[in-house]
């Protein structure tokens, strides 16, 4: 099913930069901020933010940022900061967290477009209906990909394991700490053999998307384009393939942050109204604590559809734990599965936010209503400052349920699932030009 293949990637040349790129890599453009990214543009004047992420000056012209980068990418491969592997490399990539005490093992690599209605490649969330065009921009200024999407897979056959054995004690071709001190270190491994049982280990199995299906649908598009206007169409072009981070779904280093909601009121908020609207289908407890003591609470509960709210101001500082706990009514959730009816997101849109605010959720995520907070701190900060009236907090989503939700056909919310820590933009580079063969 999924084609996975070795690419001779683009990396930061070891010879004049040395293995630590700390300096030189950034987050994936969605998750910078524009202070943060003025202060990737003063790290260091190769810092792949000046690819990833170009900044767009006082009176440039629409697409000027995208020709800067290409002129950039152009430059930087002329003048050899970056080189070109020498022969086709699975990439191994770890990444150390959490104060060293938890690491993730995937790799990179070009994983073969395929449509979505084929289920070789399978969604897991709906997705906004933002602009493509960004993405799609850079692509057809660029000819690369400067990050990767993000896969899961199932590995029935223990080649993940053959692949990192086969590193051993070796040092890493390249390691970075980012500014959340987390450290990533990457090994190319050129062994056909390896590469070719990789192939051949997933070519019965999908990769589920963690995080991406904007790009990845971009990267469909822009291929769909070039092959149109191609006399001639090589299965092997190198456009044909996305750059891919790939994480086997059982690693125990695979973490899912849930992603909260804030809700600015169209209307205001009336605790007694969002009381009694949660009480007709959830049981509701008060918790003390603030939204740290709140989350702390609602992970400690078994299994079954819950979330928290936090509106201390509209006096709300409550559990609300779904009475059904095999989920949402079929009634509520017409069409979807099983699956998704037990997913925490699902009773929180379907059952709640839906029932409080008539406009429904596409209509308040549109028009800034909804918002998707990265931390509690954020979350909290909004809360006081009156930016949000409620806030929901949710826990992490298993994997094992977001691949569940997937192989059912379904689709989780959007903004469902925070995959953490994303791999950086820069340690792997793979050029639209040319081809990906197959390895043998």
């Amino acid at each position: 099913m999924a084609d996975i293949r070795p690419i001779r990637g683009l990396r930061y040349n070891a010879a004049r930069f040395g293995r630590d790129i700390s300096s030189l890599v950034c987050p994936p453009f969605d998750v910078i901020s524009p202070a943060e990214q003025s202060q990737l543009y003063e790290r260091h004047p190769k810092n792949a933010i000046r690819l990833e992420l170009t900044r767009q000056g006082p009176g440039d012209a629409p697409d000027a940022r995208y020709q800067q980068a290409a002129v950039d990418f152009a430059a930087w491969r002329d003048e050899g900061t970056l080189v070109e592997e020498s022969a086709p490399a699975l990439y191994a990539y770890a990444e150390e967290f959490d104060g060293g005490r938890r690491v993730r093992r995937g790799l990179i690599a070009a994983m073969c477009l395929e449509p979505w209605e084929r289920r070789i490649v399978l969604p897991h969330e709906r997705t906004l209906s933002a602009a493509k065009a960004d993405r799609m921009a850079l692509m057809q200024a660029c000819m690369a990909n400067f990050s990767p999407i993000w896969g899961l897979y199932r590995d029935a056959d223990g080649v993940t394991g053959q692949l990192w054995a086969s590193i051993g004690d070796r040092a890493p071709d390249e390691e970075a700490v980012d500014g959340e001190g987390v450290r990533h270190r990457v090994w190319a491994v050129t062994d056909t053999g390896l590469a070719a049982q990789f192939h051949e280990a997933l070519d019965d199995a999908p990769v589920y998307i963690a995080d991406g299906h904007h790009r990845y649908t971009t990267a469909l598009i822009f291929r769909d384009e070039l092959r149109q206007q191609a006399n001639t169409w090589d299965a092997d072009a190198a456009p044909n393939f996305v750059l891919t981070y790939l994480v086997e779904g059982s690693d125990p280093g695979l973490v899912v942050l849930g992603t909260h909601r804030l809700i600015k009121a169209p209307s205001g908020v009336d605790e007694a109204t969002v009381r009694k609207t949660l009480a007709e289908d959830f049981e509701l407890q008060d918790v003390e604590g603030g939204p740290t003591g709140l989350l702390a609470r609602l992970e400690q509960l078994p299994e079954g559809p819950a979330f928290a709210v936090w509106a201390p101001s509209h006096g709300m500082s409550l559990i609300a734990r779904l009475r059904d706990p095999q989920g949402v009514p079929e009634s509520v959730a017409e069409g979807h599965s099983a699956a998704w009816r037990r997913l925490d997101l699902a009773a929180l849109h379907s059952v709640a936010i839906d029932r409080l605010f008539p406009e429904g959720t596409t209509e308040l995520s549109e028009s800034g209503r909804l918002t998707y907070p990265r931390s509690i701190s954020e979350l909290d900060k909004a809360v006081a400052t009156g930016a949000a009236d409620l806030a929901f907090l949710l826990r992490a989503t298993p994997v094992g349920q977001i691949m569940a939700v997937a192989d059912a056909g379904d689709l989780m919310p959007e903004k469902a699932t925070f995959f953490y820590p994303k791999p950086q933009s820069g340690m792997v580079i793979a050029s639209l030009r040319g081809s990906v063969p197959l390895p043998t």
